[in-house]
Parts: C-alpha cells; sequence; structure tokens
C-alpha cells in the first residue's frame, strides 16, 4: 500500500500543481471522490457474497501476497446495519464497534465510525469539514510546491481513511504529525500568495503614478 500511495501522492502532486486542472470545479472532484469511496464501502461489505471474490484474491496473491478479505467484510455490515438503525444522530460519541458487536477493532472505516457515532448529520458535516480545508488548499496550491504537496497529502489522507480510522483516532502519531504538517503548508502558501496579491497591488499602483 506505501507503493500505491507513493505513486498517488505523486501523480496528485503533479495534477495540483497547475491552477486549470482542478481549481474550477474542485466542489465537482470532491463530491465524485466521495461518491467513490462510499460505493467502495457498500462493495466491499458485501465482498463475501462477490461472484468474482476468488480471481480477487488470486490476482492480489500474485501481485501483492494479500487477499481482498481482510477482516472488514465482517465488520463494516454490522456497522452499516446499525448506522441504518439510528442514521440521524448515531448511537453516540465515544461508540466504538465492540458496543454493538463482540470486537475489540475499531471500524477500520473512518466515515463509517463517524456515522456510527454521530449518525448522518456527524457524517455529512465531518465530509464539509474535510472538504473547506481540502478546497482553501487546492485554491492556493498552484503557488509553490508546499502548497501542491499539503492538498496531494490531504487527499491521499482521504482516500486511506476509506480503510482506517488514522484522522483522529489511530495512528495518532502519523495523522497529527500529518495535521501539522498540512496547516504549516496552507499557512505558507496563503502567505505568499498573499504577498503575491499585493506585489501586484503594488505593481498596479505605481503604473497609475
Amino acid at each position: 500500500m506505501l507503493v500505491v500511495y507513493s505513486i498517488v501522492l505523486a501523480v496528485s502532486f503533479l495534477y495540483f500543481s497547475n491552477p486549470n486542472r482542478v481549481t474550477r470545479h474542485r466542489l465537482l472532484f470532491f463530491i465524485c471522490l466521495s461518491m467513490s469511496l462510499g460505493a467502495f464501502t457498500i462493495v466491499y461489505a458485501d465482498i463475501e457474497n462477490s461472484y468474482y471474490l476468488n480471481d480477487i484474491n488470486e490476482f492480489l496473491i500474485k501481485y501483492t501476497d494479500r487477499t481482498a478479505t481482510s477482516g472488514r467484510q465482517f465488520l463494516w455490515p454490522t456497522i452499516i446495519d446499525s448506522i441504518i438503525k439510528y442514521p440521524i444522530f448515531g448511537i453516540g460519541a465515544g461508540a466504538l464497534p465492540s458496543d454493538i458487536m463482540y470486537t475489540e477493532l475499531s471500524s477500520h472505516n473512518y466515515y463509517l465510525q463517524v456515522a456510527l457515532q454521530t449518525g448522518f448529520l456527524g457524517l455529512l458535516f465531518s465530509i464539509f469539514s474535510i472538504y473547506v480545508i481540502w478546497s482553501r488548499l487546492v485554491l492556493h496550491a498552484y503557488v509553490d510546491a508546499k502548497g501542491a504537496f499539503a492538498t496531494s497529502v490531504l487527499l491521499v489522507f482521504i482516500l486511506h481513511n476509506v480503510s482506517e480510522v488514522i484522522m483522529f483516532q489511530n495512528g495518532l502519531r502519523v495523522s497529527v504529525a500529518a495535521w501539522v504538517l498540512l496547516f504549516i503548508s496552507f499557512s505558507s502558501t496563503l502567505n505568499a500568495n498573499l504577498s503575491k496579491v499585493g506585489r501586484q497591488r503594488t505593481g498596479i499602483r505605481s503604473s497609475h503614478q
């Protein structure tokens, strides 16, 4: 997975470095990304019943030495059933899969865990908050390499959280460092953009004098 995310990071860095790529359609891009992650979660939750499961496992074993059945296919259906039962407010903040089934594992999906705890209201608020941060980064990504890199890191973060709860709970040493990196990069990029705007305005005023 490290190789895959490294490739995603490199490709997205080049992609976000171009201001005309995602800037104009960042909301559509984010909606498509969110729907894709949601579809993946629903499909994977039922992977045990997939006609292609054996073929998928053979392919993954051949190239990654791992199978598609990681155990999440047992966690996610039960969590989804609980979300359906309590769709608006969830079963309560701080709730874990151990509250609805016999396990000591986390949800291994940040978005399912948020929905389990706070329902679709909490999930929508969480997704909106992530979008606001990501959208601001995209707007300034082309100013310098730090902005494009921060945007790419957040994209990898968003993708990785469909199979882990690393954004706020598991692996805090990684998540805290990633958040710090994101906001430092965003701050420096924003300052660079403000400085650029200031120089442009100064140039305009000078030309009129």
